[in-house]
Order: structure tokens, then sequence, then C-alpha cells
């Protein structure tokens, strides 16, 4: 892998990702897990430990209506509100550019000949963690003229039904202006994630944070092929999603066959769920982050050979 200053081939790319995962599996999956397990997981024990709250707002007879039992569960609402909101921050902006930064670093310093200790390789990823948290915020601001518009359509839609819901014509054109906005947005949506998904490897590999990583990246994705990265994004997520079918529908026939105790069904699920995750965040990681040196041999005649003499620290 190393010295390779042609752009490397799809079949490549699949296979030695494959071959970082492996000889890196246990720093790139805790990268992984600290990218999205980790929160799932807690949100997963949250929601199962006030389960019974929430089922007893929707149906107050599962407590007595009209007793005293009734009166915490409006507060556990509030409590769950705050947590989501709480969780989404934390996962935004540091679990999500941490564990991902981990991974970027781990296969990064691996296809330059250097395999990282644990302990290195998050440390290394902790120091540039506040430059990684920069470019997030940076890419986030860019996302709020999407978000804006998202806002102002459910509003307008609102406001329209609200005054013409009596005008089945009226309402149907409602409807039929919301959804063309949402696939609009939806595309939007996709297209910035596109080309703006190798900043965080230029904020871990080049040094470059904030806006100035956002723009690199828009420019490494639209000057560098768009058309083979799209293409390849889109091959990868095809049969990562085959094969992820076809494992739920396996654990899904298992679960229809399992035992009265609807636990066991549920803890195979939740643990099955995890570890896909765990999978998939961490090949698609090491994936783009091959693109990413792919995209600059293309662009800019990037020499691994050449770079690795300079390449010791972050």
């Amino acid at each position: 892998m190393n010295g390779n200053i042609q752009p490397f081939r799809f079949g490549q790319i699949f296979k030695d990702s494959f071959t970082v995962l492996g000889k890196n599996f246990g720093k790139i999956v805790f990268g992984a897990f600290v990218s999205y397990g980790f929160i799932m997981t807690v949100m997963m024990i949250y929601q199962a430990m006030t389960l019974p709250n929430i089922a007893g707002a929707l149906d107050p007879s599962m407590y007595g209506a009209g007793t005293s039992d009734t009166a915490p569960v409006s507060f556990d609402f509030m409590s769950w509100f705050v947590f989501i909101i709480v969780i989404v921050l934390l996962q935004a902006f540091l679990f999500q550019p941490y564990g991902e930064s981990l991974v970027i670093n781990t296969a990064s310093r691996f296809l330059h000949g250097k395999n990282l200790p644990f302990g290195k390789a998050n440390r290394q990823t902790g120091r540039k963690l506040g430059l990684v948290i920069l470019t997030q915020l940076s890419r986030l601001v860019l996302y709020l003229p999407v978000f804006a518009v998202i806002g102002a359509a459910i509003a307008g839609f609102a406001v329209s039904f609200a005054a013409n819901w009596m005008n089945p014509g009226a309402v149907l054109s409602g409807f039929g202006t919301f959804f063309g906005l949402y696939f609009l947005v939806i595309i939007t949506l996709a297209f910035l994630n596109l080309i703006f998904m190798f900043s965080y490897n230029i904020t871990v590999n080049e040094d470059r944070y904030a806006f100035k990583a956002v723009f690199r990246s828009a420019k490494l994705v639209l000057k560098g092929g768009f058309g083979p990265t799209l293409g390849h994004i889109l091959l990868v997520g095809l049969i990562i999603s085959g094969v992820f079918t076809a494992l739920m529908l396996v654990v899904s026939i298992f679960m229809f066959f399992a035992v009265a105790n609807v636990v066991v069904p549920f803890v195979v699920m939740w643990l099955f769920i995890i570890a896909a995750l765990l999978f998939i965040v961490s090949y698609m990681q090491i994936f783009i982050n091959f693109l990413y040196y792919n995209t600059r041999i293309r662009l800019e005649g990037y020499d691994f050979a050449a770079d690795q003499n300079s390449d010791e620290e972050l």
C-alpha cells in the first residue's frame, strides 16, 4: 500500500480496508464505539429504564388514574427531552469527533508504515480534538441555511394546513409542496455530506481546521473526481447494506423461533445492532480515508513514500 502514486482501484480499496481493520482491530473498533456505540448503548439503557414511566404517561390506567402515582410522569418526559438534547450535543461535538479522528489517525499512520500503540494513538488524537471540534462547528454553520429551509417549510405547511384543512385541493397541494421541499433538502444534505466528508481527514492529517478544512474537502471532492468518489461510496454502501440485510434476516428468523421470554431476542437484537454498527462505522471510516488519499493522488500526485519520513507525529 505504501509508495503507490497511482490512484487506487475500487477492488484494492475494498480489500485493503479490511486489511487495515484487521491489523488495527482494537483501536479502530474502540474509535467506532466512541463515535456511535457508546451513545447508542446509553440511550437504549436509559429508554429501558424509563419505558414503564413513559407507558404510564400514555396510559395513566397503568398507574391508576387519579392517584398520586401519575404525578412523576410529566417530569419523566421533561428529563427524557433534556437527556436527548445533552446526548445529541455530546455525540456531535465530543464523541463523534474523537472516535472518528482516532480511526482516521490509526488508519493513516498504518498506511504510512506506523502501527501505533493504543495509548499513543489516543494521545495523538486527543491533541487534535479541539481542532476537529472547530471543524465540526464550521460544518454545522454551513448546514444552517439548509436547516432554516426545513424549519420554514414545516412552519409554512403547518400554517397552510391550519387555514385550509377543509379544502382537499389545498391540502393536497400543500403536501406536494412540502414533500418536494423535503426531497430537495435531503438531496442537498446528501451533497453537502459528500463534499465535506474529508474534513476530519484533512484536520487530522494536514493541520488545517475549521473552514479551511471544510472548503479544502469540497475542493478535493469536486476537483479530484466527484463521480468516482460518489460511485465508490454508493458501491461499498450497497455491498454493506446487502450483507447487513442478509444478517438481519437471519437474526429476525432467530427471534421468530426464540423462546417465549422476550428478553433473549431483545438482547440478541441489541448485540447484533451494536456489532453491525461498529463494523460499518469502522469499515466506512477506513474506506473514506482511502478515498481521501486516492483523491489527493489523483489531484495532487500525493506519494506515500515521499511523505513517510516526515509523518512521525500528527
